[in-house]
């Protein structure tokens, strides 16, 4: 009995997980048109964080393919990320290069998320809190910058 249980546990999960990629995905597709990235960056940063937190043990870039958004690459052009893992956190960087009225639109809709920002090569700042310190790698100047902080004993193995 135990056995069904569990069976009926991880048909659910990966529906479930299936699910989410496809309300990531219908995210992507931008209402207007491909002069207003606000949107898509938003969910290309919700994709790459969500893919850490799936897939636990990963470092460095994760592509588009690994995040399923290889048909946005056109809307996507010029944005990076980094995972970074140290003892104990795990750092999620994300940008791309955005106008600044962009970037405002974006923070904006975002509701005002304290870990979006603006670039300024090895530094970002918050129209709220101003400087925000270094950043772990260079991300060049002017982009919309993301840096997430995830910690917790699932994200070490």
């Amino acid at each position: 009995m135990p056995y069904i249980f569990l069976a009926l546990f991880l048909v659910l999960t990966s529906v479930a997980d299936t699910n989410t990629l496809a309300s990531i995905r219908q995210q992507i597709r931008p209402v207007s048109d491909a002069s207003y990235p606000c949107q898509i960056w938003l969910a290309y940063r919700t994709a790459v964080i969500h893919y850490v937190e799936e897939h636990p043990l990963t470092s460095g870039p994760i592509t588009l393919s690994m995040i399923g958004m290889d048909n946005e690459a056109m809307f996507l052009t010029g944005a990076g990320n980094v995972v970074i893992r140290n003892e104990d956190y795990v750092t999620v960087l994300t940008w791309m290069p955005m106008s600044e009225a962009s970037i405002t639109d974006t923070i904006r809709l975002s509701a005002n998320d304290h870990s979006i920002g603006t670039s300024l090569g090895s530094t970002w700042e918050t129209p709220r809190f101003g400087d925000m310190g270094n950043l772990p790698v260079y991300v060049p100047s002017g982009n919309i910058v993301s840096e997430v902080l995830l910690s917790g004993t699932s994200l070490h193995g």
